[in-house]
């Protein structure tokens, strides 16, 4: 059974393209720091069934968004549907933990 806790608080929900890249994730971190500036209590969960790469100044912009919204007392970043290539780059840059992964449809 999927872990619903982050049904509690308002999610936020980003489809990314099919490359996470240095813009596309400056964009969410933009919608991140509009959602914490207003005190709003929420999860951000990140669609990501249509990439199929990430760049490294995509995952590095993610790492940092990882810490910002930890520094303010959020959940961990939800992942949805990442294939093999992004697990794996999580893997190689150690930072699979950083984020809550869900497989559903």
């Amino acid at each position: 059974m999927a872990d619903t806790s982050y049904c509690r608080v308002p999610v936020t929900k980003v489809a990314l393209p099919s490359c996470v890249s240095l813009q596309s994730v400056e964009t969410i971190y933009s919608i991140a720091n509009e959602r914490l500036a207003k005190s709003q209590g929420f999860r951000l969960l990140l669609d990501m069934s249509a990439v199929h790469q990430i760049e490294q100044e995509g995952l590095t912009r993610l790492y940092d968004l990882t810490q910002l919204m930890k520094s303010c007392g959020v959940q961990k970043i939800i992942l949805r549907r990442p294939n093999r290539v992004i697990r794996d780059a999580l893997i190689l840059s150690n930072t699979m933990n950083l984020f809550e992964i869900h497989d559903d449809a």
